[in-house]
């Protein structure tokens, strides 16, 4: 049971992490996204009720919206009786667990909240909400109950209270009994045999078992879900066609501060007559030479430097640490060589294709120049070029 609660409780975390690269990387939060991963892990278990997140404490979104919409708008800081938990959590900076409670009448949940800070700032409050009932009806599956019965004692640190769960009234009974740590509160399971103990039934055993059948399962879901989120990671920040970094990893790139891209060059490059090429042999040539050029980029650059696929044939090259054109001069020459190849196409018009390509450079020594300007300088630079070579 502790194994597979924390196996719930862990999407809160991976929820606050993909929150706080949002931020980082756009200073605000794509909630479609959010619905992708909080949908995600709704239609996988039916003990999850819903995903909420909380800007500077006050519920602004959830989902499913659908029998949840009178949480919006909800202040969490502003409950007596739960805030305290809260704001040490905020203080702590650590995620906690709340409940069971009783959140709305008739309805028993399990909260589990991390708070999220950006800058070093307190943004907001990220929550996974647990169905208690139908959490314990997912516990079933695990527990032999023509055997054993159960409870559950959980001790409330807003309030002072308990909660208890005890549908067999077995509490009053010799009992053995399991502390489950959670995070901030700790839940005591009790487990009493029906034969009694006195029929020489061991407890022990079946639990052990049940303890490591979940590991194994709980280690399995995690590789799957943890390679589904990478995949997808990685999906948003490279181009599907080159496999190269993608024009939002380029824009990253030229938000980032001078001083952490300081003496450094910069290359763009398109294709000559692309759009010759797609119209005269088709978009699939069109294709095959983007890929080929993508391929002969990776083999010109060293190991330090970035390639970038950032238009349609627009490329975008970072040399890091290469100051000054002189100094660059062996990488572009490189660069250029490698850039101007025959293609194989096997078309009805030509076999083979001459594919070149038209450089612009800027360089980055030092001085007060942002990225975005380089990016300006090499671009003009590589469009003057291309009137050269007309």
């Amino acid at each position: 049971m502790e194994n597979s609660i924390r196996e719930r409780l862990f999407y809160t975390d991976f929820l606050n992490l993909i929150i706080t690269e949002m931020l980082a990387d756009d200073q605000e939060v794509d909630y479609q996204k959010i619905e992708v991963y909080a949908s995600f892990i709704i239609a996988g278990d039916p003990s999850f009720r819903n995903v909420t997140i909380a800007k500077n404490g006050v519920i602004n979104y959830v989902f499913p919206v659908e029998e949840n919409e009178t949480v919006l708008g909800i202040d969490l800081l502003a409950q007596v009786d739960r805030r305290d938990s809260i704001l040490r959590a905020i203080e702590l900076r650590k995620p906690i667990t709340q409940g069971p409670l009783e959140a709305f009448p008739g309805v028993i949940s399990v909260f589990n909240r991390s708070p999220i800070f950006y800058q070093d700032e307190f943004w907001g409050i990220v929550s996974v909400v647990l169905d208690f009932d139908r959490l314990i009806e997912s516990m079933n599956m695990f527990f032999e109950t023509d055997k054993y019965q159960y409870a559950l004692v959980a001790k409330d640190v807003d309030t002072n209270g308990d909660f208890v769960y005890d549908p067999f009234n077995i509490l009053d009974k010799q009992i053995m009994v399991k502390d489950v740590k959670l995070q901030g509160i700790t839940w005591q399971l009790a487990i009493y045999p029906l034969a009694g103990w006195n029929q020489g039934v061991s407890v022990l055993y079946p639990l052990l078992i049940f303890g490591f059948i979940l590991s194994i399962v709980l280690y399995l879901f995690l590789y799957q879900f943890f390679t589904r989120y990478y995949e997808h990671q990685r999906n948003s920040m490279f181009d599907a066609m080159t496999g190269l970094r993608n024009r939002l990893e380029f824009e990253f790139l030229l938000q980032q501060d001078k001083s952490e891209t300081r003496k450094s060059t910069l290359i763009v490059l398109d294709i000559d007559d692309f759009k010759k090429i797609n119209d005269t042999y088709g978009h699939q040539v069109g294709d095959l030479a983007l890929a080929k050029l993508a391929s002969r980029l990776n083999e010109a650059v060293r190991e330090e430097d970035y390639v970038y696929r950032i238009g349609g044939d627009e490329f975008a090259i970072l040399l890091y640490g290469v100051c000054g054109i002189e100094e660059a001069e062996e990488v572009i020459s490189r660069i250029h060589d490698h850039t101007q190849f025959e293609l194989e196409v096997n078309h009805p018009i030509d076999k083979t294709i001459k594919i070149t390509t038209s450089m612009g450079a800027a360089t980055l020594c030092h001085d007060e120049k942002k990225m975005t300007e380089l990016f300006r300088i090499a671009d003009d630079n590589l469009y003057i070029s291309k009137e050269k070579g007309k």
